[in-house]
């Protein structure tokens, strides 16, 4: 059945809402935490710039990635592309209270336009949320790069509206060209180069199974080709990456099951992804090369320049240290094959691996001045992994979840809720037996329900439904720019639930 995009996303944001008043429930109940709780937080709790900015800038890491996937939904859909200019107000206001990581503040009016992409199909709209990521890839610091760039990559992860509607404009493209041209003369931005390659192969694929033109697919053709022919040693890296992104993604038809999330998201469940292990072995020698390049700035081996200086470098050996210990890189890295592979001219990060460096480093991090107490053991970021990919928490993910349920009666049911909302669903099964199906769909959609979780009472599954009505009856006042934005621009949605 075609629903609109206002049903579509009532749908969603009222099954948000609905386990929300679960988890807080269970959260009062002193259960314990689950990891899909920074999910529906990210998609319910921040409505404002001003609340999405003071989150962004202060998130721990594991909440910050789960964001890259799951951006904030509300205030994209209260805001719509307006989103983008309160938080470049809101970003400024927040510094003057906070201190640290303005790196982060910095990017993220073009995180959200980078998200907003997808739903976007005016030509006029899209050259200026392509003007603001350009910008931003223009900065100078190599962590603003790295967070746009990440973003674009999520941004673009496979589904009805990125395959039909996203794309970047010329300005991103040769944006993306000039951080190949640094990475070049400065081994130091080796990582925002290969999260370039990541994009640029990844949107050649969308770009395929669109079918888009020749003379569009040749740019990102063009500039990959860029990572193979250079002659810096320290490129063979990306040109690996990208032969090998090619060899093991090589049907733009199968990309919706195969095509893996960012890297570091792939990463935390490597084991998940068994058809893509040579290309996630050589992510995980990547990260291995980039603790290389942190500990020898900091050292002194490699010197200090205005990319990274030692003080830098010391600062950010704990976070990639632990990543790859709290995910055991070791374990997907063949440092033996790795090893008759790596060019000649890469014989100190050769000897790095060959000698036990990066083994004693990653084990005993103490030795060489560096501490990870601040990072080490990141339980909530472990934990997290246990949801990857993240993308199956945006509402397309939902929706799927939706349309795959087991049980004849709760298809039924989610039928009555596309056709008319949760609302009258639950109106039309009656107040208990329509909570209860409520619970049961919204539980095994966001996996909230297990032993060690005690029984839902009656009153809370009915304040779950006051929560999902409450929700859609502020979608149909007009007060959701965004979804009235969808709404006229984009279409209907082909909703297929399982044998219906």
């Amino acid at each position: 059945m075609d629903i609109s995009r206002r049903q579509f996303i009532k749908l969603t944001s009222g099954s948000i809402a609905a386990a929300g008043t679960y988890l807080l429930f269970w959260e009062q109940e002193k259960q314990p935490a689950i990891p899909e709780k920074a999910f529906i937080s990210l998609s319910q709790d921040f409505s404002s710039a001003a609340d999405v900015t003071k989150s962004f800038v202060r998130a721990k890491t594991p909440f910050l990635m789960a964001s890259y996937a799951v951006f904030y939904p509300d205030l994209l859909h209260l805001r719509g592309r307006s989103a983008v200019q309160d938080l470049k107000k809101a970003k400024e206001a927040e510094k003057l209270v906070y201190s640290k990581d303005h790196h982060r503040l910095d990017s993220l009016p073009a995180v959200a336009a980078a998200h907003l992409l997808p739903v976007t199909v005016l030509d006029n709209d899209r050259d200026n949320l392509c003007k603001e990521i350009a910008n931003a890839l223009k900065d100078n610091r190599r962590e603003v790069k790295e967070i746009v760039l990440q973003n674009l990559i999520t941004a673009a992860s496979p589904n009805i509206d990125v395959l039909r509607f996203f794309t970047v404009s010329s300005e991103v493209l040769k944006c993306i060209e000039n951080i190949i041209s640094e990475t070049e003369c400065n081994e130091k931005l080796l990582t925002p180069a290969s999260l370039c390659a990541e994009f640029l192969l990844n949107a050649r694929l969308l770009l395929r199974a669109n079918k888009a033109p020749e003379n569009e697919i040749e740019q990102y053709n063009r500039l990959i080709k860029l990572f193979k022919t250079s002659r810096a040693d320290h490129f063979w890296f990306v040109s690996k990456l990208a032969d090998l992104h090619e060899a093991t993604f090589t049907s733009p038809e199968k990309m919706w099951n195969q095509l893996l999330p960012q890297s570091s998201e792939a990463l935390m469940r490597w084991k998940n992804f068994g058809y893509a292990r040579d290309y996630l072995s050589h992510l995980a020698l990547l990260r291995a090369r980039l603790i290389f390049t942190n500990l020898y700035t900091f050292t002194g081996k490699i010197p200090s320049d205005n990319t990274m200086n030692s003080s830098q470098a010391k600062r950010a050996l704990p976070k990639t240290i632990s990543f790859y210990k709290n995910f055991n890189l070791n374990g997907i890295v063949n440092i033996g094959e790795a090893q008759k592979i790596i060019p000649q001219s890469e014989k100190l990060f050769t000897k790095f691996l060959s000698s036990g460096e990066l083994y004693e480093l990653i084990n005993n991090p103490d030795s060489f001045d560096v501490s990870l107490s601040d990072v080490m053991p990141d339980k909530e970021e472990i934990k997290i992994s246990k949801c990857v990919p993240f993308a199956q928490y945006r509402k397309y993910g939902i929706l799927e979840k939706l349309a795959n349920s087991q049980d004849a009666n709760r298809r039924k049911f989610i039928v009555k809720a596309v056709d008319a909302g949760w609302k009258a669903a639950v109106a039309g099964y009656g107040a208990y037996q329509g909570s209860g199906l409520l619970h049961d769909i919204v539980a095994r959609v966001f996996v909230l329900k297990g032993k060690e979780l005690s029984e839902i009472p009656k009153e809370v599954k009915e304040e779950a439904v006051e929560e999902v009505v409450t929700k859609e009856e502020s979608i149909n006042t007009g007060q959701y720019e965004g979804v009235d934005q969808q709404e006229r621009e984009l279409g209907k949605i082909d909703f297929k639930i399982k044998d219906y």
